[in-house]
């Protein structure tokens, strides 16, 4: 990420600022989707919704808040958040449209996990580890009773905590160090099978989990589901994470998984994805591999998640 992308606010937080997503306008309520782009969305939804409704397969978008949405109080004079950002759009015009596609915005459940934790750190743009586990609770209670699959509790996790520059914290001068809270399941079942190790864009990692049911989930999406991972791995039989914008259908039928669920970052929603025509995950790993887009070797078998690394 250029320097200049973040702007300091109250009590040594730091926000993403003059992205190409406009991230604070988006904040403000100044950027808005226009009737077009909301109407782009629910065909795009309704019409993923309806294919894998076929494939067997049920189908949830889960939209990750911005932190600056979790702590407005925290933003710098001069920057308000509105109450109804482009997500609030969204949602309300597909509840308008009857839109018959499952959208979680688990703004509610991380405004109430303050109390107890933080959701997001100070100095990044994702979302914490708890935070995304706020978010897999959200996420398994729309899919039950429907997916037979192992739920994992609080009580499952431990907790540590450290301190990190993040994502945002590298970019100012001098870097920033906050407290992360960090969370590891306490009895993983899960195991990595595979990782393509691509940059960003075309990644492909698989875990399979023998305490698990049968289902299988196919999660794709950008960084902010990474973080997640760790605890779906421990629900499904398998789980395969792809890092890519747009509904791969080839990978679909291929995988033929019980649950499909997109998560996408809340400052994304302004650029609508384009399922047809568009690149296969298969394509894009190449061009990846081709153009070296490669991450280092693995040193030793992650936890899920934990050797993922996040990016803006």
């Amino acid at each position: 990420m250029p320097r200049g992308k973040v702007v300091r606010g109250a009590d040594g937080w730091l926000f993403l600022h003059r992205d190409t997503n406009r991230v604070m306008g988006q904040q403000s309520g100044e950027i808005r989707l226009d009737a077009n782009q909301l109407t782009q969305w629910r065909v795009l939804l309704d019409t993923r919704h309806a294919w894998l409704e076929r494939q067997v397969a049920a189908y949830v978008f889960l939209i990750a808040p911005n932190a600056a949405s979790i702590y407005p109080e925290m933003l710098p004079d001069g920057f308000q958040s509105s109450a109804h950002r482009p997500v609030h759009q969204l949602l309300d015009h597909l509840s308008q449209h009857g839109s018959p596609a499952r959208t979680i915005y688990p703004e509610a459940e991380l405004l109430a996990l303050k109390q107890e934790d933080a959701p997001y750190a100070r100095n990044e743009t994702h979302w914490t580890d708890p935070g995304a586990f706020r978010a897999y609770e959200r996420l398994l209670d729309e899919l039950a009773p429907g997916v037979d699959l192992r739920r994992l509790s609080r009580d499952d996790l431990d907790v540590a905590r450290d301190t990190n520059h993040g994502d945002l914290g590298r970019q100012v001068e001098p870097p920033v160090e906050a407290e992360h809270v960090y969370t590891h399941v306490r009895e993983p079942r899960a195991r990595l099978v595979s990782d393509n190790r691509v940059r960003n864009t075309g990644r492909r990692v698989v875990y399979e989990s023998d305490a698990a049911d049968g289902a299988e989930c196919l999660v794709y999406g950008d960084s902010f589901a990474m973080r997640v991972l760790q605890f779906l791995a421990e629900s499904f039989r398998r789980l395969t994470f792809v890092h890519m914008a747009n509904l791969d259908r080839e990978l679909v039928q291929q995988l033929q998984p019980d649950v499909v669920v997109k998560i996408m970052n809340e400052r994304f929603l302004i650029a609508v994805p384009v399922d047809d025509p568009a690149k296969t995950q298969a394509e894009l790993e190449a061009e990846r591999l081709a153009a070296g887009e490669v991450l280092p070797p693995q040193q030793q078998p992650p936890r899920p998640g934990r050797a993922l690394s996040l990016s803006l």
